[in-house]
């Protein structure tokens, strides 16, 4: 099976941080799903972490910064980003425009079927990302 989409045609999910376009569906893969993340300018991400998958970010819009654990580093289109399973990180938005990055998510642990899809994962981070202020840590 061929999935083919364009991420401005895939579900948006919205926090009051950032927008979310599904491209690929966790329940689609047998272990990965691929993201549109775009955060507005001057957005501060929550610092979270996932016990069970690694993340790959790639840059195509905007200008920030990731913190991963005690570590940050700027970011711009081009760039490539990995963030460990297991360890807090968080993204930032310079103020001056946009940042665009594609997320791709790899589960380490084998993705069991009863995960859901994203709809459900996101359903379950909501709660936290609407009462999420800077500087705390939301898990999941």
């Amino acid at each position: 099976m061929i999935i083919c989409r364009h991420t401005e045609q895939c579900k948006a999910f919205v926090t009051p941080q950032n927008t979310v376009r599904l491209a690929i569906d966790r329940s689609e893969s047998e272990n990965a799903e691929v993201l549109l993340n775009i955060f507005p300018p001057g957005c501060v991400g929550p610092r979270h972490m996932h016990p069970d998958k690694e993340q790959i970010y790639y840059i195509i819009e905007g200008t920030g910064t990731v913190l991963i654990g005690e570590d940050s580093v700027s970011i711009a289109p081009g760039m490539v980003v990995l963030v460990p399973r297991g360890i807090e990180h968080s993204t930032t938005a310079d103020p001056e425009a946009a940042l665009r990055y594609i997320v791709f998510n790899t589960f380490t642990n084998n993705l069991p079927r009863e995960s859901g899809t994203y709809s459900d994962h996101f359903e379950k981070i909501l709660p936290g990302r609407k009462n999420w202020t800077p500087g705390m840590v939301v898990r999941g």
